[in-house]
């Protein structure tokens, strides 16, 4: 009788995970019957144990619950990437070659898959959207949530035609019919609100789901240990991710939290479930996240993701980066192989190269989208520069619950309002005012009604 070649299977035994047993099997030779069932008993016990405890399998091989999505979806996610990415360069650009230039910003490219990726699993139109919190870095979010690209280019440019009308900047975007709730430049500022969001949101019962975006620095704010208490004690449903780029600000992250090897292992203290994902791979984190959504609106709790991902640029602004070359170099925190080691590793370079394979678009196809985005958020920025410079006495409009018309009452003992004329005199001082408009190589007057 031929000899068959003998084949271990290796079965995890034990809560643990130490104990092995192999089993040979030989078709003719090798086990007995007996030896061989209770192999294949423990064979199952292990993969319902695996299936069902999820610590267990965070942050290993998963399948990838993309099945849902559309290839005009999966197109959508790629536009939205190149959006966000020229949308942050664009304004790189301006600070570094624009003398008086007005944006300016916290760059995230290097992450627009945990944006993409996350806002594509939730909902963010009609009349009950799913609500987002962002952080001081949140351009991407906003983009990704659905916000109007060239209100955003004209609210970071402080314009009249913003999405806050220029009062707010780049790091306070909101937009309410996407659920854009509002950004914050207080590093962990947002988890709160957003844990507050979804208390709201559950008392409606309309299935919304509420998202706290947050970069590793949020870890070290003490605000981050009610929200996840709060929203485990009440099954809020919340959703904490965290995109983890390795610094805070200038620090590596080893630096500032040496006794944390992974952030998810302090949601699991307040019994809260949480996965790691590749921050570089949309698909991999709208995976993780769609998982979350659906036990946030099932009722069964809040959820915890790390994204693991990384920043190109500094941590704010330009310093060593040049025009037209995307990240910054020479810097004292971090190499220059760091940097290029990640731009190989770059999101929109994975998801267009994903898309390609997958037959959804050809080569080309792919650039001329690109080229077109491009162009997009040239025209938007174009179109932002020029519009008006919102009114200065109009900020308190918004000051006020009961509006412009109660004004003098409320300002009665202000010395700095005329109750005769009805203005402020801050107004009938810059109206005095031919100002110069600074940082221009010829100077240029502009008109009374353009002061801001």
């Amino acid at each position: 009788m031929e000899k068959k070649e003998l084949m271990e299977t290796s079965v995890s035994g034990g809560t643990n995970g130490e104990e092995k047993k192999l089993v040979k099997t030989s078709g003719s030779e090798g086990v007995s019957r007996r030896t061989l069932f209770k192999g294949l008993a423990a064979a199952g016990w292990g993969v319902a144990y695996l299936a069902s405890n999820k610590q267990a399998v965070a942050g290993s091989y998963r399948l990838l619950d993309i099945g849902d999505l559309t290839e005009t979806q999966l197109i959508d996610m790629y536009k939205q990437m190149l959006q966000i990415r020229w949308y942050d360069r664009t304004v790189a650009d301006g600070m570094l070659t624009k003398r008086g230039y007005r944006a300016y910003g916290h760059f995230a490219c290097g992450q627009e898959a945990v944006s993409v990726g996350c806002m594509m699993a939730l909902n963010n139109k009609g009349p009950n959207p799913d609500w987002m919190a962002g952080t001081h870095r949140s351009h991407a979010h906003a983009l990704a949530k659905g916000a109007d690209l060239k209100k955003m280019a004209a609210e970071i440019h402080m314009k009249a035609t913003g999405t806050n009308k220029g009062y707010g900047g780049s790091m306070h975007i909101m937009q309410a019919d996407v659920g854009m709730m509002a950004e914050s430049g207080i590093v962990g500022g947002g988890q709160i609100p957003a844990a507050g969001a979804a208390f709201g949101l559950k008392a409606a019962g309309k299935g919304q789901v509420s998202v706290c975006m947050g970069g590793d620095g949020h870890m070290n704010s003490p605000w981050t240990m009610p929200a996840l208490m709060e929203s485990a004690k009440f099954k809020l449903p919340f959703i904490y991710l965290i995109e983890n780029n390795g610094y805070q600000a200038s620090h590596p992250i080893e630096n500032c939290n040496p006794h944390l090897t992974e952030y998810v292992s302090v949601a699991r203290g307040f019994n809260v479930p949480a996965e790691v994902v590749d921050g570089q791979s949309a698909l991999e984190v709208y995976s993780v996240m769609k998982r979350a959504v659906a036990r946030a609106r099932a009722g069964e709790g809040p959820s915890f993701i790390e994204a693991k991902t990384y920043r190109y640029y500094s941590h704010f602004g330009t310093g060593g980066a040049k025009p037209g070359v995307m990240g910054a170099f020479g810097l004292s925190y971090r190499s220059d192989r760091e940097v290029k080691h990640w731009l190989a590793k770059d999101p929109i370079d994975i998801h267009r190269n994903t898309l390609v394979n997958m037959g959804v678009l050809s080569a080309d196809d792919a650039s001329r989208i690109e080229k077109e985005q491009k162009q997009f958020v040239v025209e938007a920025f174009d179109w932002a520069e020029k519009q008006p410079n919102p009114i200065g006495s109009d900020g308190i409009l918004n000051v006020f619950s009961g509006g412009p018309t109660i004004l003098p009452r409320q300002l009665a003992d202000c010395p700095l309002y005329d109750g005769h004329n009805g203005k402020l005199a801050v107004d009938a001082i810059a109206a005095s005012m031919r100002p110069v408009v600074p940082y221009k190589d010829k100077e240029q007057h502009v008109d009374d009604e353009q002061i801001v």
